[in-house]
């Protein structure tokens, strides 16, 4: 089970490298306070799902509601 999500975690680096970002934004985090960065790429498709994202700075978990792809950075 962990090499599927293994595949899908790398299949999903290589669509952030070639994908044109589609929106980027700041935010905080609720629990620490830290900025945080979060990218989605790909957004361009109707059905949503829940994308789980974790903070950089101290791991709380949240979630962005789209079709792409997300990603959380240090702000």
């Amino acid at each position: 089970m962990l090499d599927i999500f293994e595949k899908n975690k790398k299949q999903n680096e290589e669509y952030r490298k070639t994908a044109q970002r589609y929106y980027q934004g700041e935010n905080t985090c609720d629990e620490c306070g830290g900025s945080v960065n979060v990218s989605v790429y790909m957004d361009d498709y109707p059905n949503r799902d829940d994308e789980w994202l974790s903070c950089p700075h101290c791991g709380h978990k949240a979630y962005i509601r789209t079709s792409g792809i997300a990603k959380a950075e240090k702000g």
